[in-house]
């Protein structure tokens, strides 16, 4: 079960072409080596400027990341999982307990993955620094996901899904209470870490020699719903006022209408609005923060992370190959139909940061400045999400992971060469656009 599993990604990976492939190693490179110089930079300056060691602080890291474990998993196996095909196609097959194990596992990991991405920088500079501790810590998360997520499964099957998380919060609770007053008292946590892998993979052990019967029908029923669309009565192709070219217009409303339809994309809208309100009125609030610089870490946290949802495909799906291969469609208006329909939002987005900058009294100039800025900014997250989403038309994952390392890529450069960064990005840009456009050609 699980070599199959696992041959899906790898066989995903032997498609691309070899010029994508050596650019994402590329890319990896650059920003895996750029972001350990700098965790080696913050390890080194805390350690000489306070009595804290290295293990403490990496201790303390990887102790975060459990935690975010810990509040992911439920989620994941009560949400998330049943979401995915491989589960409905597999409910009336008769597999055993190791190979549901191995099964939900693989999806488990799979939503896991943006942690690992995450602490691979870390990892890599505590190597470098001492990799004794390094080589303790990688295989003590590894140990503490694996253990977290049996026990997880174990609980799912006996308690109501109201019942599980609370006991799953109050277990939560009490582990990280009792970690961080270990923390505070004596900072050397080897031995909390090992009693309690120790403890739980005895009794696990235990409980797993004559474990019951798993079946995938009883943890997720194929009655489930799938992610549906529910229409959206007032909006229709008569109903969006026709202020486009004839041929542009029709892409325009086919992607408004598609997109709109999906109760959990409006949702989605909602949300990253009322949430961005939240937070300006939080920095409103703050008289040691700035209230520019913290409108505009804001602004850009906000419009990145709303838009890395239209990755998933609980809000979009991949688009069908005769959309591409068959349709006379011209590069150019597909592209702008595209951007065009998420440009509305973001303007409203820029609406509500000017309300709050006319609120806080701030100078014309500044506004400007920091419109402009966030203009800019919005443009550019919105042509890498749509340059990749026409790339990866049938792959939103793939999608999704080019989309996060572009962006990334692009701030650390030009963060760092306020020059050259820049013209990096545009260039970039430029090339992820003709390479489109020799595709929908071809």
């Amino acid at each position: 079960m699980l070599n199959t599993l696992l041959k899906q990604p790898l066989y995903a990976w032997k498609e691309q072409s070899l010029l994508f492939k050596i650019e994402m190693i590329l890319l990896l490179i650059v920003l895996y080596a750029y972001f350990s110089e700098r965790i080696i930079a913050a390890f080194n300056h805390y350690q000489m400027t306070s009595s804290i060691s290295v293990y403490s602080m990496s201790n303390g890291v990887v102790h975060v990341f459990i935690l975010l474990v810990m509040l992911s998993i439920p989620f994941i196996l009560y949400y998330l999982i049943p979401k995915q095909r491989g589960i409905h196609i597999f409910c009336d097959k008769p597999l055993s307990n190791s190979q549901i194990l191995q099964l939900i596992g693989y999806y488990v990991v799979k939503y896991l993955l943006i942690y690992w991405i995450i602490l691979i920088p870390f990892f890599i500079a505590l190597f470098v620094i001492d990799w004794g501790t390094a080589i303790f810590h990688v295989a003590a998360f590894a140990a503490y996901t694996l253990i977290i997520y049996l026990w997880a499964l174990s609980g799912m099957r006996r308690r109501q899904k109201a019942t599980y998380f609370a006991y799953a919060m109050a277990v939560i609770l009490l582990f990280h209470s009792v970690y961080a007053s270990v923390f505070i008292l004596i900072q050397h946590l080897w031995i909390l870490d090992v009693i309690v892998l120790f403890g739980s993979g005895l009794i696990l052990w235990f409980l797993m020699r004559r474990p019951a019967s798993l079946h995938l029908e009883t943890l997720y029923p194929a009655a489930l719903k799938r992610n549906g669309h529910r229409k959206s009565g007032w909006l229709s192709f008569q109903t969006i006022p026709a202020f486009l070219p004839a041929g542009l217009q029709v892409l325009f409303n086919k992607e408004l209408i598609g997109l709109w339809r999906n109760a959990k994309y409006r949702r989605l809208k909602w949300i990253t609005l009322a949430v961005y309100i939240l937070l300006l009125v939080m920095v409103s609030l703050r008289a040691d923060m700035a209230n520019d610089i913290g409108l505009i870490l804001i602004s850009m946290a906000v419009i990145w992370l709303h838009y890395s949802h239209h990755f998933s495909e609980k809000y979009m799906h991949p688009d069908p190959d005769w959309f591409f291969h068959t349709l006379p469609l011209g590069m150019f208006r597909m592209m702008l139909s595209r951007f065009l329909v998420e440009y509305f939002y973001i303007l409203l987005i820029l609406l509500i940061a000017w309300i709050y900058m006319i609120g806080q009294q701030m100078g014309a100039q500044a506004q400007l400045q920091t419109l402009a800025l966030l203009l800019i900014f919005a443009t550019v997250i919105l042509l890498i999400m749509v340059n990749f989403r026409v790339m990866f038309y049938d792959n939103p994952r793939t999608a999704g992971y080019a989309y996060h390392f572009t962006v990334i890529f692009l701030l650390v450069m030009s963060v760092n060469y306020r020059f050259v960064g820049p013209i990096i990005s545009v260039v970039l840009l430029a090339f992820y656009f003709y390479k489109n456009y020799k595709y929908i050609h071809s």
